[in-house]
């Protein structure tokens, strides 16, 4: 239980320091955890040395993830709130490994002057950017299609910052973020990976994740499991001038129409499906999210951090989702970010995601490009491939209307992991 100091904000100090208002009265928050089930917690008073839980707010989710639990909360010596929670691994191991599991990374804890609780990434992280680096002053996917970005930053260490805003006026309208998952080097181009994997039972291998963020629901929806997205990342590694095609499963389904669809609906069965064994068993396929406390159609501020299988979530607003996304190792392959690759239609939604995702707009700003590096690259013919390992970097998705990707940020990230793992 901590005493949670307000967010900085425009409100007068004045109003904050008489409590004129209930909302800026003292509020102190009560977080539990029952066994392994994620963190809940309240928002109330501490009266005569006991929190009272019956006039609170609550219980709320820590975090829209499925697996922070077990918070701790200390009071640093500039006096900020501080959290950390456990996040244990996907199955539990069981046995003498019942324990596995890590730390999630620091937050800082305030209240926004409407009263809710707000968490971000404590501002030290920052000092684990490293390079390789990207930034871009603005991002346009067009509906139905997809960028690739920061191809140089590796994928499974990094930060990511977006502000994704949808086209003024649009009354449907969704964005999603790639972080697509690799199959083993014999099934690098094959869409068999996933179900092999699903078959095999091992549901903690090859997954990746898209989120998606419908504008008119304010509904943040994460898709993680085997398989998902893989057909992005087998795109760009696929050589120069071959063509990288893929099934559908549901003619029904039209890019014309998909932004009237639940989108993370969608992609979930899409990727349930491919991911489930010839006998029907389940596919390791999940989807995580909630409500944010944004306005319909209100730009959406992510912060993206990975850490290899650790995945966490910061919105703007101060809410977070946190979960275990197992990637595992990429074989060495041939990557074009920049190859023009065609396909057929995957359920008829994201195809054009995956084709126009493996071209790369001229303008962006590398770390350690000099302009005339950087106009090299933006001239570089489409189909050329150099020899690298993973495609890094996540591709952007538009469903609906048109995405902006404004101060776009993606630097690498120091990582407690990358001696062993590279």
């Amino acid at each position: 239980m901590a005493k949670l100091p307000y967010l900085q904000t425009n409100t007068p100090a004045a109003m904050l320091q008489q409590g004129t208002s209930s909302t800026y009265q003292d509020r102190y928050l009560f977080s539990v955890s029952i066994g392994r089930s994620p963190a809940i917690y309240w928002l109330g008073q501490y009266v005569e040395g006991r929190f009272d839980i019956n006039h609170a707010t609550g219980p709320h989710p820590l975090d829209l993830g499925d697996l922070l639990y077990a918070p701790n909360l200390l009071t640093d010596p500039q006096g900020r709130v501080l959290l950390w929670g456990w996040l244990s691994e996907l199955p539990n191991p069981g046995g003498l490994h019942d324990y596995a599991g890590c730390i999630s990374l620091a937050r800082q804890l305030q209240l926004s002057p409407e009263g809710y609780l707000h968490q971000q990434p404590v501002p030290e992280l920052r000092q684990l950017r490293m390079e390789p680096s990207w930034t871009a002053a603005t991002v346009t996917i067009a509906p139905g299609e997809s960028r690739h970005i920061a191809a140089e930053v590796p994928a499974s260490y990094f930060d990511l910052e977006v502000s994704l805003k949808p086209q003024p006026g649009s009354t449907s309208c969704t964005a999603g973020i790639v972080l697509p998952a690799w199959s083993a080097a014999d099934t690098v181009n094959s869409r068999n990976g996933a179900a092999a994997a699903a078959a095999s039972g091992s549901m903690t291998e090859n997954q990746g994740a898209i989120l998606v963020y419908d504008f008119a629901s304010c509904q943040l929806s994460v898709i993680i499991g085997p398989g998902v997205g893989q057909e992005f990342s087998a795109a760009a590694a696929a050589p120069a001038g071959s063509s990288q095609a893929t099934t559908a499963s549901d003619s029904n389904n039209s890019s014309s129409d998909n932004g009237s669809q639940d989108v993370a609906a969608m992609l979930l069965a899409r990727y349930t499906a491919a991911g489930s064994g010839s006998d029907g068993g389940a596919s390791g396929v999940r989807q995580l999210g909630g409500q944010l406390r944004l306005s319909p159609f209100q730009p959406l501020k992510l912060r993206v951090l990975m850490d290899f299988s650790l995945l966490e979530m910061f919105t703007a607003d101060g809410q977070t989702l946190s979960t275990r996304c197992y990637r595992g190792r990429w074989p060495t392959a041939t990557n074009s970010s920049r190859s023009n690759i065609l396909t057929s239609s995957i359920d008829s939604s994201i195809s054009s995601n995956v084709a126009a995702g493996a071209a790369a707009d001229s303008g962006y700003v590398t770390s350690g490009q000099d302009s005339s590096q950087a106009a090299a690259a933006a001239a570089e013919p489409a189909g050329s491939a150099t020899a690298k390992g993973a495609p890094g970097g996540v591709w952007l998705l538009a469903f609906g209307s048109q995405v902006t990707a404004e101060d776009v940020g993606m630097h690498a990230m120091s990582s407690a992991w990358v001696d062993q793992a590279t």
